[in-house]
């Protein structure tokens, strides 16, 4: 044999050998850039956490607390639910939500609800789903993971479990000698040992919620603790609090405990931080009298049924102050000019309101308050004595409706069109302020990150519902959109995502700051 051959020959292994190779890796590209789509360079370092990538989650996007109950039965129309019982619900949450119901005779106590409707029994206010849901079995165990900053409301423990044990007792009611039933629950702090064996750590406390004949007579804040052969338990499912710095370890390390028979990961935005809607108008000036008197005046004039009426509502009611804010009377009360101006200004709204704006007003306006034509020249009026500082905060807090008249239970919810300045204010309320910054943010959503990492492989949640509590005034409504995009970031690591936005939030998609061009 030749040379040249040999030569020839070992050139061609050569090539066979190289190509085979670039073949091999092009393939991994491809496999790669199409089942995770994320590396775009073979020089990048592929970050574990990527090979875990499966079928996208759902992600449920919406505004008040209770509308998860819909995603959570799987409910898209009024057909029968499917029924998921014996699950573990992930709970991140500035505020533990687990309060109780009230009892109605049709509520789904016990059993699995059967259509949609059934379902608003479960949604009668924004921190009494959990406990609802729980009810019908869908839970054995909620984990709710909470924030640093609400330490102070909690035992210098890190974790903490209980049992909670559900059930139900006869009350008094207005009616002398009709009782009716009442939900009821005790509870107790136990210590888990080896195999999953718990001893108690405290003994039972019982409560329940105060009744109609008690709601005057004193502060039942945390309902009223009765003695426990009072409460007929007949349910029982554990609840763990955990702190947020060390939740990453305790899920990874206890990954079976955990596990049950499937994994539902709610997060609420309030995670980062908690605030009131209404410091703007409170540091301009108003008080809560004002605030008051002023949405009581609204609430008999406008009455948008849905998101987008709200939205119309208050752009409306944008340019009705940008008209205020224009005839700049506040200065020159007594001149004749500015009666000119308010009548003009009460004419042209007037006109809008009968006209293509007819649809915004309440059908049926109380005796009590008046006609509509009164009430808009009140409402004006009352406008036309702000201040600059007033009238801004007014337009940056905006108007809204105090709950989603479109979702939950007809006789709980009490839907008014008031301030956009959500269901408390600093002086009438329990529940703790917390005012975040940019870089708490960002070391909040670090924890965040790490938390979720440590769902996989095996609490992968069958799907996650994030809410945005910006209505109820909770969320800091200048960093919603940073924490919103920072939570949804946070949770594309452990698995790709399929987005879903309630046609209900406030402000639509952008939410509230962002659809009024101010943020």
């Amino acid at each position: 044999m030749s040379l040249r051959t040999c030569r020839l020959k070992s050139q061609c292994v050569l090539y066979s050998i190289v190509l085979a190779m670039l073949v091999v890796v092009f393939w991994k590209v491809y496999i790669v850039n199409n089942t995770v789509h994320i590396r775009r360079s073979l020089l990048e370092p592929v970050d574990d956490e990527f090979f875990f990538a499966g079928p996208p989650i759902d992600v449920f996007i919406f505004e008040e607390h209770h509308e998860a109950i819909p995603y959570w039965f799987n409910s898209s129309s009024s057909d029968q639910l499917t029924e998921k019982k014996g699950l573990t619900l992930i709970h991140i949450d500035g505020h533990g939500d687990m309060g109780l119901p009230q009892s109605f005779r049709k509520f789904p106590y016990l059993r699995w609800p059967q259509n949609r409707k059934e379902l608003d029994f479960y949604m009668q206010a924004n921190d009494v789903f959990i406990m609802s849901a729980a009810m019908s079995g869908m839970f054995s165990k909620v984990i709710w993971i909470w924030p640093l900053w609400d330490q102070k409301n909690h035992e210098d423990r890190p974790r903490d479990l209980v049992q909670i044990d559900m059930g139900w007792l006869m009350v008094d009611t207005l009616i002398p000698k009709l009782k009716r039933r009442a939900f009821c629950f005790c509870y107790k702090s136990l210590n888990r040992g080896p195999s999953d064996t718990y001893t108690v750590r405290k003994k039972d406390e019982c409560r329940r919620l105060p009744t109609s004949l008690e709601n005057d007579n004193g502060n039942y804040s945390e309902g009223v603790v009765i003695d426990r052969k009072m409460c007929n338990t007949e349910m029982s499912f554990y609840h763990e609090e955990i702190r947020e710095d060390v939740a990453a370890d305790i899920l990874r390390r206890e990954t079976e405990y955990y596990k049950e028979n499937g994994v539902i990961l709610d997060i609420d935005e309030d995670f980062y931080g908690c605030t009131f809607a209404s410091r703007p108008l409170l540091n301009a000036g108003f008080t809560d009298k004002e605030l008051d008197a002023f949405n009581e005046i609204i609430s008999v004039i406008l009455c948008p049924y849905n998101a987008k009426e709200e939205k119309e509502a208050d752009s409306m009611m944008s340019l009705l102050l940008d008209d205020v804010i224009s005839a700049d009377c506040l200065k020159r009360k007594s001149d004749v000019g500015c009666q000119r101006e308010e009548n003009h200004i009460y004419d042209k709204f007037k006109k809008i309101l009968q006209t293509n704006k007819k649809h915004l007003t309440c059908g049926k306006t109380p005796i009590k308050a008046g006609n509509p034509e009164e009430q808009l020249r009140k409402l004006l009026h009352t406008i036309m004595t702000w201040n600059q500082r007033q009238l801004s905060a007014a337009k940056k807090v905006g108007f809204c409706s105090t709950t989603s008249k479109a979702r939950g239970l007809d006789m709980t919810k009490g839907s008014q069109f008031h301030f956009c300045m959500g269901a408390n204010t600093p002086n009438r309320t329990m529940v703790r302020e917390h005012n975040t910054t940019l870089s708490e943010i960002n070391s909040r959503t670090t924890r965040l990150k790490n938390i979720v990492k440590a769902l996989k492989p095996n609490l992968l949640p069958n799907i996650v519902t994030l809410c945005r509590s910006s209505r109820d005034g909770y969320v800091p409504r200048e960093f919603q959109n940073k924490i919103e995009n920072d939570i949804i970031e946070s949770l594309k690591v452990m698995s790709p995502l399929q987005l879903h936005f309630d046609e209900e939030l406030l402000g639509g998609k952008d939410g509230w700051l962002r659809s009024k061009g101010l943020s």
